[in-house]
C-alpha cells in the first residue's frame, strides 16, 4: 500500500481503524515524510486490537483536537484540516471494540 498509492500521490488523507499499533511503531515506518500522522490507542496496551490513525499530507495545516474525555472500548481521533485560508473540515476516525457492552445506538451519545 505504502509504496504504490502514497508515493504516486493518490491520496491526500488516509484513515485506518483496527491498527493494533503501539508506541514502538514510528510514523516513518507507515507513511512517507510528506504525511503528518495522528494515531491513538486509548485502551490498555495489553488488549488486542483497536487503535485508529489518520495520515494527512503536510500541504494542509492540521491540528489534533484534544478531547476532555475518554470512553472505554472506544478509540477516537478528531483532526481539524484547513483546506485553504478560510475553509476547514473535521475528520473523525473511530474504532468501537466488539467487547463494548453498550447497545449500538448508545455509542455516539457518549461522544
Amino acid at each position: 500500500f505504502n509504496s504504490v498509492c502514497l508515493t504516486q500521490n493518490e491520496f491526500d488523507a488516509v484513515a485506518i481503524s483496527e491498527t493494533w499499533l503501539n508506541n514502538s511503531v514510528h510514523d516513518s515506518e507507515l507513511f512517507p515524510e510528506s504525511f503528518m500522522v495522528f494515531k491513538t490507542r486509548n485502551r490498555e496496551t495489553s488488549m488486542r486490537g483497536g487503535g485508529v490513525l489518520l495520515a494527512v499530507k503536510k500541504i494542509y495545516k492540521c491540528s489534533l483536537l484534544k478531547l476532555d474525555f475518554s470512553v472505554p472500548y472506544i478509540d477516537l481521533i478528531v483532526v481539524k484540516i484547513h483546506t485553504n485560508e478560510i475553509n476547514f473540515m473535521y475528520k473523525l476516525v473511530v474504532y468501537i471494540s466488539t467487547s463494548c457492552p453498550l447497545p449500538e445506538r448508545e455509542y455516539f451519545s457518549l461522544l
